[in-house]
């Protein structure tokens, strides 16, 4: 059986790609070539290993305020959402999915019925572009079953927040007051 650390040009090429060059080569100029090839291959591979770490890595929710917490992080409202509220209905599986579809209990927007059926369709599928939720085990043996309600209100123009609520079924009321507001700077007033 061949080993492939004994292949013939083994050893030169991974000098190569560690800059350790033969000075007395004819071929200096493409041996460099070839180096910055092998040197760019290294760290293309390396930046896209640590991007598939750091997504791997990415805080499990320990509890229902982290599960808030990622809705706030990630929940990006349509552009005319402004001054608009909304309130999803949900159950969340283990692995962090929604169990069957979220549904939309409240909607507070003042516009046309076609215009607001649109945006209702753009609030759900940017609620869907959140999921799944990553949970930690503790949180994904105790989470299935339960439902939640999640209240946005966008902030109305002038505004670059958006307050996030998330409670269980069955609390009502206002806003409660862990709702975590977020900064939208990107939004023109």
């Amino acid at each position: 059986m061949r080993r492939v650390s004994n292949a013939p040009g083994a050893r030169e090429r991974v000098q190569l790609c560690f800059g350790v060059l033969n000075a007395h080569s004819p071929h200096k100029t493409s041996t460099r070539r070839r180096a910055l090839r092998c040197l760019a291959v290294i760290v293309a591979s390396l930046t896209a290993v640590s991007a598939v770490c750091e997504a791997a890595q990415e805080k499990s929710a320990a509890s229902m305020r982290d599960v808030q917490s990622h809705f706030a992080a990630c929940f990006q409202p349509p552009q005319d959402a402004k001054g608009s509220q909304i309130t999803f209905y949900f159950s969340l599986t283990r692995d962090g999915q929604v169990y069957g579809r979220p549904r939309i209990v409240w909607f507070g927007f003042k516009g046309s019925p076609e215009n607001r059926k649109l945006l209702a369709a753009d609030f759900l599928n940017a609620f869907k572009r959140c999921l799944p939720v990553p949970l930690s085990e503790g949180m994904a043996r105790t989470i299935p079953g339960k439902v939640y309600f999640l209240q946005f209100d966008v902030a109305a123009q002038g505004s670059k927040s958006t307050r996030v609520a998330l409670r269980p079924y069955g609390s009502h009321g206002p806003y409660a007051s862990g709702a975590i507001v977020i900064h939208r700077h990107g939004w023109a007033p």
